[in-house]
């Protein structure tokens, strides 16, 4: 559920999780890689409802990458399965659910996307597309959502053709990508 928000906060808080109770490293793991495939399913719906060309390019390469997720998850399901049976019994490894409905991380979502859609105009801007791909790795940094909405618009809008927001969009995945790795 926390990856149809944001899975990078989603794997922050496994890795934190994970940091604090070393037993719930494979579940954290598991729970990140869900985000991640659940993150491909919001880009195409984010991008749909934007503008549908753009979705339907974007639907085959994301259902692969969606199947790669489902299969790494399972990877990691099965080998955590056993050390998953022996930290159930212990209290202290069981998960404290904390109110997920907070305004500090919407108003940051909404300052990052204003932020990116103006870098992303002044990259395309002043340095073509290479501006608007260099915009789309950086926006990765962070999350994929706004430049998903900012490369959408622009190939609505016509500013782009359908490949620059294919492939903007794709850079913005793997630079995330890469980020939660990382995490």
């Amino acid at each position: 559920i926390g990856g149809m928000t944001s899975s990078t906060a989603v794997t922050l808080a496994m890795g934190s999780r994970a940091r604090e109770t070393p037993s719930l490293i494979g579940p954290a793991v598991q729970g990140a890689v869900l985000a991640y495939g659940v993150m491909m399913v919001r880009v195409l719906l984010v991008t749909s409802v934007v503008y549908m060309p753009l979705a339907m390019r974007l639907l085959y390469p994301a259902l692969l990458m969606i199947l790669g997720y489902l299969i790494a998850f399972t990877v990691v399901l099965l080998r955590s399965r056993s050390a998953d049976r022996a930290s159930d019994q212990n209290p202290a490894t069981w998960v404290a659910l904390t109110n997920p409905f907070e305004i500090l991380p919407a108003a940051k979502w909404g300052l990052l996307y204003v932020g990116v859609i103006l870098t992303a105009k002044v990259a395309r801007t002043y340095l073509g597309v290479r501006g608007l791909y260099l915009a789309a790795a950086a926006a990765g940094l962070a999350n994929v959502d706004s430049i998903v909405v900012a490369s959408s618009k622009l190939t609505q809008q016509g500013g782009e053709p359908l490949s620059v927001g294919v492939v903007s969009i794709w850079i913005a995945v793997a630079s995330n990508t890469v980020v939660k790795t990382g995490m």
